[in-house]
Protein backbone atom coordinates (compact mmCIF):
# COMPACT_ATOMS: atom_id res chain seq x y z
CA UNK A 1 0.00 0.00 0.00
CA UNK A 2 2.39 2.62 0.74
CA UNK A 3 4.65 1.48 -2.45
CA UNK A 4 1.46 2.48 -4.23
CA UNK A 5 1.49 5.50 -2.02
CA UNK A 6 4.75 6.39 -3.35
CA UNK A 7 4.07 6.00 -6.79
CA UNK A 8 0.91 8.33 -6.31
CA UNK A 9 2.54 10.92 -4.93
CA UNK A 10 0.39 10.54 -1.42
CA UNK A 11 2.36 11.54 1.48
CA UNK A 12 3.16 9.24 4.03
CA UNK A 13 0.32 8.65 7.08
CA UNK A 14 0.85 10.68 10.34
CA UNK A 15 -0.57 9.11 13.32
CA UNK A 16 -3.16 11.42 14.69
CA UNK A 17 -3.23 13.09 18.30
CA UNK A 18 -6.69 13.04 18.50
CA UNK A 19 -9.89 11.68 17.45
CA UNK A 20 -11.76 14.53 16.26
CA UNK A 21 -15.69 13.84 16.78
CA UNK A 22 -18.28 15.04 14.53
CA UNK A 23 -21.74 14.01 15.40
CA UNK A 24 -24.10 13.71 12.35
CA UNK A 25 -26.58 16.53 11.62
CA UNK A 26 -30.03 16.13 10.46
CA UNK A 27 -29.25 16.78 7.29
CA UNK A 28 -26.09 14.26 6.66
CA UNK A 29 -29.06 11.57 8.00
CA UNK A 30 -31.28 12.80 5.62
CA UNK A 31 -29.25 12.94 2.96
CA UNK A 32 -28.16 9.23 3.72
CA UNK A 33 -31.23 8.02 3.32
CA UNK A 34 -32.00 9.96 0.29
CA UNK A 35 -28.57 8.39 -1.11
CA UNK A 36 -29.83 5.09 -0.05
CA UNK A 37 -33.00 5.81 -2.24
CA UNK A 38 -31.32 6.58 -5.29
CA UNK A 39 -28.24 4.05 -5.31
CA UNK A 40 -30.68 1.50 -5.38
CA UNK A 41 -33.46 2.70 -7.51
CA UNK A 42 -36.38 2.93 -4.65
CA UNK A 43 -39.01 5.59 -4.27
CA UNK A 44 -37.83 6.99 -0.99
CA UNK A 45 -35.83 5.84 1.89
CA UNK A 46 -37.27 6.98 5.26
CA UNK A 47 -34.90 7.14 8.49
CA UNK A 48 -37.09 5.53 10.90
CA UNK A 49 -37.90 1.92 10.76
CA UNK A 50 -40.55 0.55 8.06
CA UNK A 51 -43.63 -0.30 10.41
CA UNK A 52 -43.36 -3.95 8.61
CA UNK A 53 -39.80 -4.05 10.94
CA UNK A 54 -40.55 -2.20 13.70
CA UNK A 55 -43.44 -5.19 14.27
CA UNK A 56 -40.90 -8.39 13.60
CA UNK A 57 -41.58 -10.07 16.06
CA UNK A 58 -37.60 -10.98 16.36
CA UNK A 59 -37.03 -7.04 16.58
CA UNK A 60 -39.48 -6.62 19.28
CA UNK A 61 -38.11 -9.40 21.11
CA UNK A 62 -34.62 -8.01 20.37
CA UNK A 63 -35.68 -4.43 21.53
CA UNK A 64 -37.24 -5.49 24.67
CA UNK A 65 -34.67 -8.13 25.80
CA UNK A 66 -31.90 -4.85 25.25
CA UNK A 67 -34.35 -2.40 27.02
CA UNK A 68 -34.01 -4.74 29.60
CA UNK A 69 -30.11 -5.38 29.79
CA UNK A 70 -29.94 -8.73 28.01
CA UNK A 71 -27.86 -7.57 25.56
CA UNK A 72 -26.66 -11.10 24.57
CA UNK A 73 -29.79 -12.37 24.17
CA UNK A 74 -31.13 -9.39 21.93
CA UNK A 75 -28.16 -9.46 19.74
CA UNK A 76 -29.16 -13.07 18.78
CA UNK A 77 -32.49 -11.60 17.91
CA UNK A 78 -31.09 -8.82 15.93
CA UNK A 79 -28.29 -11.71 14.08
CA UNK A 80 -31.56 -13.59 13.31
CA UNK A 81 -33.40 -10.57 11.85
CA UNK A 82 -30.21 -9.07 9.77
CA UNK A 83 -30.50 -12.48 8.07
CA UNK A 84 -34.03 -12.29 7.02
CA UNK A 85 -33.37 -8.32 5.79
CA UNK A 86 -29.59 -8.90 4.56
CA UNK A 87 -30.17 -8.00 0.97
CA UNK A 88 -32.79 -5.39 1.75
CA UNK A 89 -30.56 -2.20 2.08
CA UNK A 90 -33.07 0.46 3.36
CA UNK A 91 -33.81 -2.15 5.94
CA UNK A 92 -30.43 -2.18 6.26
CA UNK A 93 -29.69 1.56 6.45
CA UNK A 94 -32.97 1.83 9.40
CA UNK A 95 -31.62 -0.78 11.35
CA UNK A 96 -28.21 0.80 12.05
CA UNK A 97 -29.45 3.73 12.34
CA UNK A 98 -31.98 2.46 15.44
CA UNK A 99 -29.50 0.49 16.88
CA UNK A 100 -26.76 3.21 16.94
CA UNK A 101 -29.44 5.21 18.57
CA UNK A 102 -29.73 2.42 21.34
CA UNK A 103 -26.07 1.64 21.47
CA UNK A 104 -26.52 -1.93 19.82
CA UNK A 105 -23.14 -0.76 18.44
CA UNK A 106 -22.76 -4.54 16.49
CA UNK A 107 -25.43 -4.86 15.61
CA UNK A 108 -25.34 -1.23 14.15
CA UNK A 109 -21.93 -1.80 12.63
CA UNK A 110 -23.06 -4.99 11.00
CA UNK A 111 -26.18 -3.30 9.00
CA UNK A 112 -23.97 -0.71 7.93
CA UNK A 113 -20.97 -2.58 6.94
CA UNK A 114 -23.64 -4.76 4.67
CA UNK A 115 -24.90 -1.87 3.07
CA UNK A 116 -21.90 -0.66 1.77
CA UNK A 117 -21.22 -4.24 0.35
CA UNK A 118 -24.51 -3.97 -1.15
CA UNK A 119 -23.81 -0.73 -3.10
CA UNK A 120 -20.58 -1.88 -4.25
CA UNK A 121 -19.12 1.75 -4.43
CA UNK A 122 -15.84 3.10 -3.18
CA UNK A 123 -15.65 4.07 -0.26
CA UNK A 124 -14.85 7.54 -0.65
CA UNK A 125 -18.37 7.70 -2.25
CA UNK A 126 -20.52 6.57 0.25
CA UNK A 127 -22.08 8.88 2.52
CA UNK A 128 -20.38 10.32 5.66
CA UNK A 129 -23.24 8.95 7.99
CA UNK A 130 -23.00 5.34 6.50
CA UNK A 131 -19.74 5.18 6.74
CA UNK A 132 -19.99 6.68 10.28
CA UNK A 133 -22.05 3.95 11.60
CA UNK A 134 -20.05 1.39 9.73
CA UNK A 135 -16.64 3.20 10.54
CA UNK A 136 -17.56 4.78 14.30
CA UNK A 137 -15.84 6.11 16.90
CA UNK A 138 -17.20 4.85 20.15
CA UNK A 139 -15.96 5.31 23.64
CA UNK A 140 -13.33 7.93 21.92
CA UNK A 141 -13.14 9.39 25.50
CA UNK A 142 -11.35 6.47 26.97
CA UNK A 143 -9.60 5.77 23.97
CA UNK A 144 -8.16 9.03 23.48
CA UNK A 145 -7.07 9.09 27.36
CA UNK A 146 -5.43 5.38 26.75
CA UNK A 147 -3.82 6.15 24.18
CA UNK A 148 -2.26 9.41 24.89
CA UNK A 149 -1.04 7.45 28.60
CA UNK A 150 0.89 4.99 26.32
CA UNK A 151 1.34 7.61 23.17
CA UNK A 152 -0.29 5.30 21.16
CA UNK A 153 -2.02 6.64 17.55
CA UNK A 154 -5.77 6.62 19.10
CA UNK A 155 -6.76 5.57 15.50
CA UNK A 156 -4.97 2.74 15.78
CA UNK A 157 -6.42 1.64 18.81
CA UNK A 158 -9.96 2.62 17.54
CA UNK A 159 -9.96 0.62 14.29
CA UNK A 160 -8.39 -2.47 16.61
CA UNK A 161 -11.32 -2.03 18.72
CA UNK A 162 -13.46 -1.99 16.15
CA UNK A 163 -12.01 -5.26 14.30
CA UNK A 164 -11.72 -7.11 17.59
CA UNK A 165 -15.26 -6.81 18.98
CA UNK A 166 -17.36 -4.35 16.84
CA UNK A 167 -17.52 -1.99 19.97
CA UNK A 168 -19.33 -4.92 21.71
CA UNK A 169 -18.11 -4.41 25.25
CA UNK A 170 -19.59 -7.58 26.97
CA UNK A 171 -18.20 -10.03 23.57
CA UNK A 172 -16.37 -13.01 24.50
CA UNK A 173 -14.73 -15.50 21.49
CA UNK A 174 -15.14 -19.24 21.28
CA UNK A 175 -11.18 -19.01 23.11
CA UNK A 176 -12.61 -17.18 25.72
CA UNK A 177 -10.49 -13.30 24.73
CA UNK A 178 -13.29 -10.50 26.49
CA UNK A 179 -14.42 -7.42 25.77
CA UNK A 180 -13.85 -4.33 23.73
CA UNK A 181 -10.26 -5.16 23.21
CA UNK A 182 -10.64 -9.28 23.17
CA UNK A 183 -7.90 -9.57 25.86
CA UNK A 184 -7.46 -13.37 27.24
CA UNK A 185 -7.90 -14.16 30.67
CA UNK A 186 -4.54 -14.93 31.35
CA UNK A 187 -3.10 -12.04 29.90
CA UNK A 188 -5.35 -9.75 31.53
CA UNK A 189 -4.64 -11.29 34.62
CA UNK A 190 -1.01 -10.39 33.77
CA UNK A 191 -1.87 -7.17 32.89
CA UNK A 192 -3.69 -6.91 36.29
CA UNK A 193 -0.50 -7.57 37.90
CA UNK A 194 1.60 -5.47 36.38
CA UNK A 195 -0.69 -2.50 36.82
CA UNK A 196 -0.87 -3.36 40.72
CA UNK A 197 -4.73 -3.61 39.89
CA UNK A 198 -5.32 -5.42 43.31
CA UNK A 199 -8.98 -6.04 43.28
CA UNK A 200 -9.52 -6.89 39.30
CA UNK A 201 -11.66 -9.29 38.74
CA UNK A 202 -12.32 -11.61 35.13
CA UNK A 203 -15.80 -9.92 35.01
CA UNK A 204 -14.09 -6.44 35.24
CA UNK A 205 -13.07 -7.01 31.58
CA UNK A 206 -17.11 -6.05 30.28
CA UNK A 207 -16.02 -2.84 31.55
CA UNK A 208 -15.14 -0.33 28.64
CA UNK A 209 -12.91 2.01 30.89
CA UNK A 210 -11.35 -1.46 32.54
CA UNK A 211 -10.72 -3.17 28.91
CA UNK A 212 -9.76 -0.12 26.93
CA UNK A 213 -7.43 0.44 29.90
CA UNK A 214 -6.02 -2.55 30.13
CA UNK A 215 -5.70 -3.42 26.51
CA UNK A 216 -3.78 -0.23 25.67
CA UNK A 217 -1.03 -0.96 28.25
CA UNK A 218 -0.39 -4.33 26.32
CA UNK A 219 -0.31 -2.83 23.28
CA UNK A 220 2.05 -0.60 24.49
CA UNK A 221 4.01 -3.08 26.25
CA UNK A 222 4.39 -4.87 22.95
CA UNK A 223 5.42 -2.15 20.65
CA UNK A 224 8.17 -1.77 23.60
CA UNK A 225 9.31 -5.41 23.23
CA UNK A 226 9.26 -4.67 19.44
CA UNK A 227 11.51 -1.92 19.63
CA UNK A 228 8.38 -0.09 18.78
CA UNK A 229 6.44 -1.58 16.69
CA UNK A 230 2.44 -2.63 17.09
CA UNK A 231 2.70 -5.47 14.07
CA UNK A 232 3.29 -9.29 15.50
Amino acid sequence: MRACALLNGTPPYEPSSALRLVDPTPDDINNAANWVAQTFALASVPVELSPELAQHPLFRRGNELWALGWQREATAEFVALHRLYRDDPAAMFQLAHYYRSIRAYRPSIVAATRLIFLARQPLPSIPTYIAQLAYPLYYADLIQTASQQYQLDPLYVASLTRQESTYEANAVSLVGARGLMQLMPTTAADVASRLNLADYQLGDLVRPNVNIAMGTFYIASARDFRDGSVVG
